[in-house]
């Protein structure tokens, strides 16, 4: 079977790239961040205070988050660019590395690439002499037909569910165990607020003593109004009340953090769906 082929621009020119100070400041090197948990979780009044506001005992799934670990936030884990360099970054930290995931959240297609690459997968092949990705497109369930469906209710060409079919990817590729690498969060998200506005404060609580957090904010239209507007007022309202900030490592490089590259599939993964190009 042949997939579609795209080529796709492989970076914006390094010169016109313009982080926004305030972005800039929501992180914390990666190795001040874990000397920075360690030191905050010897501290028994921090403890206290976290508690009182984060119980994680009532939520099974969420017992990963006990103890140190690294923490990537998405709807479903899977084994895009982005994703394996989570797992590099937290080896080389010595942490434990957690997909923390929305199955409750609903999929559309449209201004958001994460959810869309879901549902079609965009493989990389290489890239051009001109800067060009070349990139192979393999659809593997009916998006028009699951518009507004939660992930959790997305069912596959091949009969898998959606979660299940990326979390088998994700063992193939990355080696790891969802079992204990992913993390469900929906029940407690869903506990503090009906959307990202209501949940993102409680949602960093998790890492001013509990984990730490790896995200790339890309400074460009959608994803920069969601900083300025859900983000940051989260952020420095946490950094207010415990004097703290919530310890967030950049994900990404940041000359290369807008190209389309992290957002696709290493090419070895056509030989886990069967599929050639």
């Amino acid at each position: 079977m042949r997939l579609s082929v795209q080529l796709l621009a492989a970076t914006s020119p390094k010169r016109d790239f313009q982080p926004a100070p305030q972005q800039a400041n929501l992180y914390t090197s990666a190795r001040s961040a874990v000397r920075e948990l360690r030191k905050r979780r010897c501290n028994p009044d921090l403890r206290r205070k976290i508690e009182n506001l984060i119980d994680l005992r009532h939520y099974p799934s969420m017992k990963g988050l006990e103890r140190p670990c690294a923490v990537l936030f998405r709807q479903v884990g899977t084994p895009i660019h982005e994703v394996l360099r989570f797992f590099k970054q937290s080896k080389e930290l010595a942490l434990k590395p957690i997909i923390f995931e929305y199955h409750g959240d609903k999929f559309v297609s449209a201004n958001n690439s994460y959810k869309r690459g879901l549902g079609k997968l965009p493989i990389y092949e290489l890239t051009g002499r001109d800067g060009r990705d070349m990139v192979h497109f393999k659809t593997v369930f009916d998006m028009n037909k699951y518009g507004g469906k939660k992930f959790s209710e997305i069912v596959c060409h091949n009969g898998e569910s959606l979660i299940d079919f990326h979390h088998r990817l994700l063992r193939r590729i990355a080696k790891i165990n969802t079992a204990t690498h992913c993390i469900d969060g929906t029940a407690w998200l869903q506990e503090n607020g009906a959307d990202a506005a209501s949940y993102y404060e409680s949602f960093l609580t998790l890492f001013v003593r509990n984990a730490i957090m790896f995200e790339s904010y890309i400074p460009v239209s959608n994803e920069k109004m969601f900083v300025q507007e859900v983000v940051e007022p989260a952020f420095f309202a946490i950094e207010k009340r415990f004097g703290l900030r919530p310890l967030i490592v950049r994900l990404l490089p940041e000359h290369d953090e807008q190209r389309k590259f992290w957002e696709m599939y290493p090419k070895k993964i056509v030989r886990v769906l069967g599929i050639t190009f």
